[in-house]
């Protein structure tokens, strides 16, 4: 992999009537597979090849490039020292699979939400395949899932709460959040629009064995 060792990038970003939705994955925003992640709010250093990204505040990365909008980032590729303004938020995507938060599985994407207006809600959709991790990296939110059984678990995510893991088999809803509030979600396929259920119905006939998943090959 051929970069300068800091390099400003472009997050792409999808923004609707429900907020505004940014995804890292090898071929996108980076030329890597994410490998691990990491939230700083204080001076950290990082080792290695990665992106940072400002998710709240702003961030200055290596002493010379600063950050402060979720489309924004840097990439690195020997390592980094960023500062994070007073209330603000940094997420490291690297390289490396060693340290970051605990995954339960390999890695392929990382996306995270913000700016989700009052009374709207994000998800509303289940997966064939795709394992998730959530988790509020600022502010606190909703997170309610449901396996098709008819028993549904709603659970207030705020940055103290931790990370949800939530199968493919699960339909998840994410409502009710803060004005400060981004979602993060760690994903263990890159983005593949035929993996998605949206029709709850769909959902539930697929979990009971009465259709199977066509979509997926």
């Amino acid at each position: 992999m051929t970069m300068m060792s800091l390099n400003r990038i472009h997050i792409p970003v999808v923004s609707d009537s429900r907020g505004s939705l940014a995804f890292i994955e090898q071929g996108g925003a980076v030329p890597f597979v994410p490998s691990s992640v990491w939230l700083a709010s204080v001076p950290s250093r990082f080792d290695g090849c990665g992106a940072v990204v400002a998710l709240r505040g702003s961030v200055t990365v290596g002493g010379s490039l600063t950050i402060g909008d979720p489309s924004e980032g840097v990439l690195f590729s020997d390592g980094c020292d960023i500062v994070v303004s007073s209330g603000g938020v940094a997420l490291v995507v690297g390289a490396d699979v060693s340290g970051g938060i605990g995954v339960p599985f390999a890695m392929k994407r990382v996306y995270y939400i913000w700016n989700v207006p009052s009374g709207r809600s994000r998800g509303d959709h289940a997966h064939l395949r795709q394992r998730s991790l959530l988790m509020a990296a600022s502010g606190s939110f909703d997170l309610t899932t449901d396996d098709g059984s008819g028993s549904r678990l709603t659970r207030r995510l705020d940055v103290s709460s931790g990370a949800v893991a939530v199968d493919a088999s699960q339909w998840r809803v994410i409502e009710r959040c803060s004005a400060d509030a981004v979602v993060l979600a760690v994903a263990s396929t890159p983005y593949d629009p035929t993996d998605y259920l949206y029709d709850y119905e769909q959902f539930i006939e697929v979990q009971r064995g009465a259709v199977a998943p066509l979509s997926v090959s």
